[in-house]
């Protein structure tokens, strides 16, 4: 029974890091996508906007 444990211990770590690794590398290019969209649509819309 305690090898059983540790193997079901084992396969939701590794089942757990390989989500997080996964997300780690969706979410940010997800992101960039979505503020790019959000970027062009807005210089498209406001080609005077002046920084000061």
């Amino acid at each position: 029974m305690n090898k059983k444990k540790r193997f079901a211990t084992l396969v939701v770590i590794l089942f757990s890091a390989g989500v997080l690794a996964a997300s780690a590398l969706i979410v940010p290019s997800l992101m960039n996508s979505v503020v790019f969209a959000k970027n062009s649509s807005s210089i498209q819309g406001s080609n005077r906007l002046a920084l000061s």
